[in-house]
């Protein structure tokens, strides 16, 4: 099952204890409800019942989700971990969208990389980033000028799942 969130609106001045929005689900491309949380640490409402029914269904069939960061209260040796629900899914969800939009943003405006200490860099370049990252003829200075800095891996010239996926990974530390 394939759960992703359209026309999400998220209301920053709202959020107290959650993320305050409102979003259309979309179960393996197709539409099939709503999700909302008002941003006051309530639950995620998921609208209507049955698809919180099935969604939860499916999560029962997923391994218990692990922290990275988290201790088990019972046990410091060992991560803390939960087993997944409706509410979760939703959760995550919302997290890839809004981790998705910033990545991208930041794309835009910025030369995006990592070093070897494994954090995030960036650079503002004087042109465009489009420009700056395509001007034919340039490779060698882009490429001296990152080196120079220490860039490990460029984010912008990575297709955007791995970019996703290291961006996801320096942001966890």
């Amino acid at each position: 099952m394939k759960i992703e969130l359209r026309n999400v609106k998220v209301a920053a001045f709202a959020s107290e204890e959650t993320t305050c929005f409102q979003a259309t689900i979309y179960v393996d491309g197709k539409r099939c409800g709503t999700a909302r949380n008002d941003g006051h640490g309530g639950c995620t409402w998921i609208e209507p019942q049955e698809l919180r029914v099935r969604i939860n269904s499916y999560a029962q069939t997923l391994p218990d989700k692990v922290s990275p960061t988290l201790r088990n209260p019972h046990d410091e040796s060992l991560p803390f971990s939960y087993a997944q629900d409706a509410e979760s899914l939703i959760d995550d969800a919302l997290h890839a969208h809004l981790v998705t939009g910033d990545l991208k943003r930041l794309m835009k405006r910025a030369v995006v990389f990592t070093k070897p200490d494994g954090r995030l860099y960036q650079v503002k370049p004087r042109a465009s980033i489009d420009e700056w990252l395509r001007t034919a003829g340039h490779e060698s200075r882009r490429v001296e000028t990152l080196t120079r800095l220490g860039a490990l891996q460029v984010l912008n010239w990575l297709p955007f799942d791995r970019a996703l996926a290291v961006y996801l990974a320096a942001t966890a530390n």
